[in-house]
């Protein structure tokens, strides 16, 4: 059998092997033998001839008995061992054909290799790979209490937790740490965590000076065994804005092509300086990343690293954009990232450029912790027109799965930051945006505040289409408010301003709003005759979703007429609009919709139905209405349910 541990320096394989072997000594009568194969020593790694030569020895044989040559001393080992049950560990490998020069012949021997390199090579050897990580919250806190005592545990639990967590479970630092609170028994494990708690010394803390140890000292072996350009995209990966990343933001960061970049990112995998989580998806270990950013900040000049942050977010802004403009490709557009979408539509593993709504909402939002972490970088280097931009591209991502915290935070940050650059027209559209996410949280009032504010900024900008914005979502609030007269009022005043600067969308999408005022303040035929014009309009541009929200509209005016059989048809008609395949998003207030009008024509297995599909397309959104219509289903009483009348 043939074991391969692989992990960062100070994780733990050492003793992980140890462990192993010795619990297990009466399988292995004819003893076990430990060689240390130096791959980070002094002097360099021991050669197969040097370690041969040990081994033998271990094994009782004379010096004078040992050739000289590396094949004889191979061909002599496996001949010693031949018939033998010998536990060996190999501690420390530098590569696979270091060890392989090593192998013992017997079936009925044992190998442990430990390294820091993934050594795949053995695998063609029948090797069992075993990939050590950092060890799990409470694995970490019984370390401490191993070595400080379980009752300083146990009276400063939070703090212990905390210190785990900081140590990044890794078991050299977690020795350390252990190691400086039992040299001071008074000292109280909160005190340590307020020192780890700092970044910037946090490697400084996490030494022994009295022997020279510590997670620094470790972490500089490997990482001086890295090739220069290894060397560097290791330093640069420092300042990504979030915890994973791929090939693509990676490439940009160090400035070359996407294939060679891969190739220097398997380095440090293979080196066990990063972590492959995924599918062209990386990350460091905490303490790795620190030791990286010690190691930017000194071989790196400020402008490089400036630079290196600048094209990781100009990256995600264009990988954004590339995605924004398959999901919402109608809808107007502000920032010049957006003609340079050519550049910007390169496909990667992280972000896919498929012609599939679906597929590249998924891929937004998969990436939406590192878009919102660019983001707030941005903020923080005074990058404005990247901060409000990066907030426009993830309009669509939001529209469709919500996020409402991020989507707020994302459009506050925006709206400050176009404000910061004296762009009016972008300060409106990120208002707008703002004011939207209050408007699905059903807080009108708010929404109401910010629309007002997007109007301000666009009658002062003086652009007819701001305008235009901003009054529909004025009148989207008021509508929220029940204010309908109001509402029509806005609607109408923005359908006039589409009409004059030719947006032929946002006059579809006014007829439609406008639609459902009139709907609902009374006036059925002023609002059968505006979703009429606004299917028309929409078919002309190949909206789907506002074609389809118009003749939903006119099934809503059927059903408060009692025509429940024509409200259905109509709403039936209108989801048939959308492709089964279409956004959940486009399709669920539809369902919603249609399931209310059945539940009113009588139709309860009907409404069931529609809402059952409506809750789990809210559900897989994230979407807080998926509780309304919970409560719905749940007060539905359909024939198959309701209790049975006969005796």
């Amino acid at each position: 059998m043939l074991a391969v541990v692989t992990g960062a320096a100070g994780v733990g394989k050492t003793a992980l092997a140890l462990s192993w072997l010795h619990s297990r000594t009466d399988r292995f009568p004819d003893g076990q033998l430990y060689a240390d194969l130096s791959a980070f020593g002094p002097t360099g790694p021991a050669t197969p001839g040097e370690i041969l030569g040990r081994l033998l020895r271990g094994m009782g044989m004379s010096g004078d008995a040992i050739p000289l040559a590396t094949a004889e001393r191979a061909a002599l080992f496996r001949s010693v061992t031949a018939d033998k049950a010998v536990a060996l560990l190999f501690d420390d490998a530098a590569s696979a054909g270091q060890v392989r020069a090593l192998l013992p012949a017997s079936a009925h021997c044992v190998v442990v290799v430990t390294s820091r390199r993934r050594l795949g090579g053995l695998a063609v050897d029948g090797a069992v790979m075993v990939s050590l990580g950092p060890l799990q919250p409470q694995e970490a806190a019984d370390l401490i209490g191993a070595t400080v005592g379980p009752d300083r545990v146990a009276a400063e639990p939070a703090a212990a937790r905390e210190l785990a967590s900081l140590c990044g479970g890794m078991p050299i630092a977690l020795r350390i740490a252990a190691a400086r609170l039992t040299s001071r028994p008074r000292r109280r494990l909160a005190g340590l965590v307020s020192e780890l708690a700092d970044e910037r010394h946090r490697l400084d803390v996490l030494a022994v000076s009295d022997d020279s140890v510590s997670v620094q000292a470790s972490f500089d072996l490997s990482y001086r065994e890295l090739p220069g350009a290894a060397a560097r995209m290791y330093r640069l990966l420092a300042l990504h804005p979030g915890a994973q990343f791929g090939s693509g933001v990676a490439a940009a960061a160090i400035g070359m092509p996407v294939p060679q970049a891969a190739e220097l990112l398997d380095v440090l995998v293979q080196s066990s300086m990063l972590v492959d989580v995924a599918e062209d998806c990386y990350r460091f270990h905490d303490l790795l990343r620190l030791h990286a950013r010690r190691y930017v900040e000194v071989h790196e000049p400020q402008g490089a690293r400036q630079d290196a942050v600048r094209a990781m977010v100009v990256w995600y802004l264009d990988q954004a954009v590339a995605a924004d403009a398959l999901i919402t490709p109608l809808r107007r557009r502000f920032g010049d990232r957006y003609q340079r979408l050519p550049q910007a539509m390169i496909p990667t593993p992280r972000i896919p450029q498929p012609n599939d709504t679906s597929r590249a909402l998924d891929a937004l939002q998969n990436e939406l912790p590192n878009l919102l972490a660019a983001q707030d970088t941005a903020a923080r280097c005074g990058w404005d027109e990247l901060v409000w931009q990066l907030g426009e591209a993830l309009w669509g991502v939001f529209l469709y799965r919500s996020h409402y915290p991020e989507w707020m935070a994302a459009c506050e940050r925006g709206a400050r930051a176009a404000a910061q650059c004296g762009n009016l027209v972008a300060e409106s559209r990120m208002l707008v945006q703002l004011a939207a996410a209050y408007l699905r949280l059903n807080q009108p009032d708010t929404a109401m505040h910010w629309c007002q504010q997007a109007w301000e900024r666009a009658e002062e900008a003086g652009d007819g289409r701001s305008q235009a914005t901003a009054l529909e979502n004025l009148g989207a609030a008021a509508h929220a408010q029940g204010r309908l007269a109001d509402a029509i009022g806005y609607y109408r005043r923005s359908l006039d301003l589409n009409e004059q600067h030719h947006e032929v969308r946002g006059v579809a999408l006014l007829q439609c709003y406008l639609g459902y005022a009139l709907s609902d303040h009374g006036e059925p035929d002023s609002a059968i005759d505006s979703f009429q014009r606004s299917a028309e309009t929409a078919a002309s541009i190949s909206d789907h979703h506002c074609r389809a929200q118009a003749i939903v509209g006119i099934g809503t005016v059927y059903a408060r007429q009692g025509q429940f059989a024509l409200a259905i048809a109509e709403m039936t008609a209108g989801l048939e609009v959308l492709s089964a395949t279409a956004v959940p998003a486009l399709r669920v207030a539809v369902l919603e919709r249609l399931g209310e009008v059945s539940q009113q024509a009588g139709d309860l297995l009907g409404a069931r139905h529609n809402w059952e599909q409506a809750l789990d397309l809210y559900e897989r959104m994230g979407d807080p209405k998926a509780e309304r219509v919970r409560d719905r289903l749940h007060a539905l009483t359909t024939p198959d349910t309701a209790p049975s009348t006969t005796s």
